[in-house]
């Protein structure tokens, strides 16, 4: 609908349509095209911003999901690596007697490292999250260590518990052999007065095998025509050395390294000898001892077969 202006002709007594100049139309429209033009972009200005701000709190709502994600993980990390030590302390070096290990974490990690960050929801959520993570990495480090300890322990037991002389040195199942003397005073036959026997005799017959009764290196292998005659001393490590002693013939050289159950010399009756025997002594620390007291405990045939049937053939190198 358009809207015509009119003017009053006095002359005529009539009104009269008012023709407007293309210029002031012109004008008109470009006035009119610039007030909604201002109009939009004064909304635009106003509402853009709030967009970009729901986005933003959108973004930063997805951002606290993911972060609360991540501290669930890490907790559940936490709680696991507590239990480690936990089990660690009570369990693994309750057994060893190992203490725990004294390392210096203060190089790892801290708090100080992020008073940086500012203090709105995200960066304190992302504090939160690097202090734990460097929680965990000194326990990580601690636990690290404490197993490789253990483990090492664990591994120097294990080479112990193979080097340590802890069988006899022949078969005992077999019917002709036995134990003829014991550790302690007795009377020498053969000198007539009382001595200290500083190992056991086994008695049996001649050329029985006798075995290594632990791992270790060949340090003697030497004949005399009197006192031990022909004999062999094994150094097992750990201050501990056997000798087996009056062998009838050698299975073993110096500096060779033998395993438990190997065999290493035959039974016979040489040197200061009433008859066919093995004279075997157990010395820690160059001190004799009891050789009854680190013989395994109700190790039955089968056992001392299969120990001996492991290694009676095994002769290799240490450094192989």
């Amino acid at each position: 609908m358009s809207h015509n202006r009119y003017y009053y002709d006095s002359e005529k007594c009539t009104y009269e349509s008012v023709e407007e100049s293309s210029f002031k139309k012109y004008i008109r429209f470009g006035v009119l095209t610039c007030a909604v033009g201002l109009l939009i972009t004064l909304v635009g200005v106003n509402f853009l911003p709030s967009l970009q701000v729901l986005q933003l709190k959108q973004q930063s709502e997805k951002l606290k999901v993911k972060l609360a994600a991540v501290d669930a993980r890490i907790t559940t990390f936490q709680e696991t690596i507590n239990a480690l030590e936990s089990k660690d302390l009570l369990v693994y070096r309750s057994i060893t007697g190992l203490n725990d290990p004294q390392i210096n974490l203060t190089a790892v990690g801290g708090a100080a490292r992020f008073t940086n960050l500012n203090h709105s929801d995200h960066e304190l959520l992302l504090r939160d999250l690097l202090i734990k993570l460097d929680e965990l990495e000194a326990k990580m480090v601690m636990r690290t260590l404490s197993y490789d300890e253990i483990a090492g322990f664990i591994n120097q037991r294990d080479a112990l518990s193979k080097h340590i002389p802890a069988i006899t040195p022949v078969f005992l199942w077999d019917t002709d052999v036995h134990i003829s003397s014991g550790f302690g005073l007795r009377f020498h036959k053969i000198d007539e007065v009382h001595k200290f026997h500083e190992g056991l005799d086994f008695a049996g017959p001649i050329n029985t095998s006798v075995y290594a009764t632990g791992s270790g290196v060949i340090e003697e292998v030497r004949s005399n025509e009197d006192g031990y005659g022909n004999e062999i001393v094994i150094d097992h490590g750990y201050g501990y050395k056997s000798r087996y002693a009056h062998l009838s013939a050698f299975k073993v050289e110096k500096g060779q390294y033998i395993k438990r159950g190997q065999v290493i010399g035959l039974l016979g009756s040489t040197g200061k000898s009433t008859g066919p025997h093995v004279h075997y002594e157990v010395i820690y620390f160059g001190k004799a001892i009891d050789p009854e007291d680190y013989i395994f405990e109700n190790i039955s045939a089968e056992e001392y077969k299969k120990i001996i049937s492991h290694n009676a053939e095994d002769i290799f190198d240490e450094n192989k």
